[in-house]
């Protein structure tokens, strides 16, 4: 598939913006907008007996909002599903993309989440899924699309950034006769930031119960 994307800056967004100059500080002047190609080409298997699978490969033009600027993005989607026994089920799949900076090829950012989703039902009224998720998100220092100077907002350096984190969740189910279950869950989520958390090390950020119980009275 193709597309063409069109895309308007609202100067309004920039308005905390300033650059660093020779000169001194000055204002944020964002372009009106920008245009770009941007090409996918995506491949599935049919859904087999044991496994399936798909992969997706996206590339061409794209606009950083925070620089109100043009870029290329590449970004390559994957996904596996395995079925080895009837009672077992292992889902995959992996997101990494990558941007750049039209004005002189500079990495702009890039992230790479992989998750993982295993379930397990040992007979039919006993079910478990384990669902974990990692996330790696970077980029770089905020720069001007004409000149290059690095950009503030409100008085602070946008310098760069990156988020780094882990998110799990678990679930068992329990349904003994039709309209009698039992659900018991519970996902917490880890986060590094050293400058946040004063820390080197995962932090535990929220973590959460789910519990449902339902019965049907008969007569």
């Amino acid at each position: 598939s193709v597309n063409r994307p069109f895309v308007h800056f609202a100067p309004e967004q920039y308005a905390g913006y300033t650059v660093a100059q020779p000169g001194g500080m000055v204002p944020f002047a964002a372009p009106d907008g920008a245009s770009d190609w941007t090409g996918t080409c995506s491949l599935t298997t049919p859904v087999f007996q044991q496994f399936n699978g798909s992969v997706s490969v996206t590339y061409g033009g794209t606009a950083i909002y925070a620089e109100a600027a043009d870029g290329r993005q590449a970004r390559i989607s994957a996904s596996v599903g395995l079925r080895p026994l009837p009672s077992v089920r292992i889902d995959g799949s992996l997101v990494t993309t990558r941007i750049t900076r039209d004005r002189d090829g500079s990495e702009y950012a890039r992230s790479t989440i992989p998750r993982l989703k295993l379930e397990y039902q040992p007979r039919r009224s006993l079910f478990f899924r384990l669902v974990t998720e990692y996330r790696f998100e970077q980029r770089s220092a905020l720069v001007d699309p004409t000149t290059g100077g690095p950009i503030y907002i409100n008085g602070s350096l946008a310098g760069p950034q990156t988020t780094e984190g882990w998110r799990t969740d678990a679930l068992v189910s329990f349904e003994p006769t039709p309209g009698t279950v039992a659900f018991f869950g519970y996902g917490a989520s880890l986060a590094k930031d050293p400058l946040l958390y004063q820390t080197p090390d995962y932090t535990r950020t929220t973590d959460g119960f789910f519990v449902k119980l339902a019965y049907v009275f008969r007569r």
